[in-house]
């Protein structure tokens, strides 16, 4: 159970980490790279399947 907490913690900080730079981006007026927007996609369908089992 400690790896798979550890795993959401992880991730949760990545997800978030991600979110405040794609935040960032679009406040200086800077493109969003696709790749990162896809990347955010994916952490939100783990994160939502993760919470599902926990």
């Amino acid at each position: 159970m400690t790896e798979s907490q550890d795993y959401l913690d992880n991730a949760y900080e990545i997800h978030m980490r991600l979110k405040q730079t794609i935040q960032t981006m679009g406040a200086e007026n800077l493109p969003v790279l696709q790749d990162f927007k896809d990347m955010e996609t994916e952490f939100d369908r783990e994160v939502d399947i993760k919470e599902q089992l926990f």
